[in-house]
């Protein structure tokens, strides 16, 4: 968009310049004859201080643009595999746990790091992640309100190298306020993403409110894509959700009803 607009604008000055170029000797006469000299500089002057005010802005909305870019895409790795795994403890429900594993590709020489993110409803305690893959350190960890972040350092990886990734997560919902879903943003392509859910068994969610849903969040009012429900296996009260190649800029996300005597 601002290309196209920057194109645009240089385009008219471009067009102006070139017909007051083609014009100069009417201009000249018609201005001599009827006194407008002062008026004539003054709107010429406007015209090229606001341009050069337009050419300004501009540029300063693209470097703004290429700086956001370069801070948001990750595209020095992509992403082969993702699978998010949480689960309610059996004995009490507010003890909560995230394992995740990624398998990663660098694209170019020289990669050191895993960057990612996440957001937990609850209101209690989350404990500070542990690694489970050999080899790696976790640095720059910071806990914010909604997302925390943190990075997965290793030994920098060659193009086309691949490396897998493991960490788990512990929280304690003290407040009891963990909200009935589970999602992922898909704002880097992914090979082959799966999301799974393993309740408590002296807590499980309502029957038949297990559902899935995909959103669209780029569109100016974001719009459900896809939605249906997910069964609850019976004997390890998990649900699993496997896509491959999710759809890039949507949500994944799991959702169900606590039972109403909760």
């Amino acid at each position: 968009m601002l290309k196209h607009f920057k194109i645009t604008m240089l385009t008219g000055t471009s067009a102006a310049l070139g017909i007051l170029t083609f014009f100069k000797n009417e201009i000249y006469i018609y201005i001599q004859q009827t006194g407008t000299v002062p008026y004539f500089v003054g709107g010429f002057a406007g015209c090229s201080v606001t341009t050069l005010l337009f050419v300004i802005y501009i540029k300063r909305l693209e470097k703004k643009y290429w700086e956001l870019k370069s801070r948001y895409c990750r595209t020095d790795y992509e992403i082969l595999k993702a699978e998010y795994v949480y689960k309610f403890d059996d004995n009490d429900h507010r003890k909560q746990y995230q394992n995740i594993s990624i398998k990663i590709k660098a694209l170019k020489d020289g990669v050191p790091k895993y960057y990612a993110k996440y957001a937990w409803t609850g209101k209690g305690t989350q404990f500070a992640p542990k690694l489970l893959s050999p080899g790696q350190t976790i640095g720059n960890v910071y806990t914010g309100d909604p997302w925390t972040t943190y990075e997965v350092h290793f030994e920098e990886l060659k193009k086309g190298e691949e490396i897998e990734i493991q960490l788990e997560f512990e929280f304690y919902d003290a407040g009891d306020s963990f909200r009935p879903v589970f999602y992922r943003n898909i704002s880097q392509e992914i090979g082959d993403l799966t999301l799974r859910l393993i309740f408590s068994k002296k807590r499980l969610p309502k029957p038949n409110s297990m559902k899935k849903e995909i959103i669209d969040f780029i569109a100016p009012n974001p719009q459900t894509d896809m939605r249906g429900l997910l069964p609850l296996d019976p004997f390890t009260h998990e649900i699993l959700w496997n896509t491959p190649k999710p759809t890039l800029n949507t949500i994944y996300k799991i959702y169900w009803d606590w039972p109403d005597n909760d």
